[in-house]
């Protein structure tokens, strides 16, 4: 219960998540959880959207400007992204309905 509020507390704080105190109390999705990606998630708790630090702070090498793995770096962050940010919290809990019908 300790850990789930730890992780409640900043999805809370970012405007994901509703709470309520009392006998009927809990937690709610503060807005549809289809306008919830899980990138939007990942960039919340990692603050920090690259993945490695040259990417987003060319300063941090002295060899980035002329690095050819830093581009890869860059495309292969960019396509993690663009991956995460295109399944929502709702894709998330349909995903085993889904999952069944593409077996069939």
């Amino acid at each position: 219960a300790k850990y789930i509020e730890q992780l409640i507390r900043p999805l809370r704080k970012a405007g994901f998540v509703t709470s309520s105190r009392g006998p009927r109390g809990g937690y709610a999705f503060a807005k549809d959880p289809s306008h919830i990606t899980i990138g939007d998630i990942v960039r919340m708790f990692e603050g920090q959207s690259d993945l490695v630090d040259c990417v987003g702070t060319p300063h941090a090498c002295a060899k980035a400007g002329e690095c050819r793995v830093r581009l890869v770096w860059q495309e292969a962050t960019a396509a993690l992204f663009e991956k995460l940010d295109g399944v929502s919290i709702a894709d998330l809990m349909c995903l085993p309905q889904a999952h069944a019908s593409k077996e069939s």
